[in-house]
């Protein structure tokens, strides 16, 4: 299995050779992605769920364990009230959500509902630490 990033590492390597590369370059440094689950995945802080809102209709919960990340498109609009409520939300249009996951805009561009240190810890959280 090869990992997505491989194949952008030998591209890089190879722009990086210059115009007198006559071969495709290997990339330099390790480039195995780990390949166990939990180092993938692993939420170092409470168990938490997070909805994310596209204004234009959709939604997605992004659950967090010790066990592990998962996400899934929520069938139907989630409400803040009951037990299946989620501990944050975040709602914007769907460029407003990318462009803050990236951190191209401020958070605070979003509407954010419930517990906003949630937020502060995902921007934080380094999975392959």
């Amino acid at each position: 299995m090869q990992h997505l990033g491989e194949g952008r590492r030998a591209w890089a390597a190879t722009i990086a050779a210059g115009p007198d590369a006559t071969a495709k370059s290997a990339p330099q440094g390790d480039t195995a992605a780990p390949q166990e689950r939990e180092a993938l995945l692993a939420w170092p802080h409470e168990p938490a769920a997070v909805d994310y809102h596209v204004t234009e209709g959709r939604s997605w919960r992004n659950w967090l364990s010790d066990d592990g990340a998962r996400a899934a498109r929520l069938p139907a609009p989630a409400t803040a009230e009951g037990s299946d409520a989620a501990d944050a939300s975040a709602r914007g249009t769907a460029s407003e959500l990318v462009l803050a996951f990236y951190g191209r805009i401020p958070l605070d561009s979003l509407k954010l509902d419930g517990n906003r240190l949630l937020f502060d810890q995902l921007v934080d959280w380094d999975p392959e630490r």
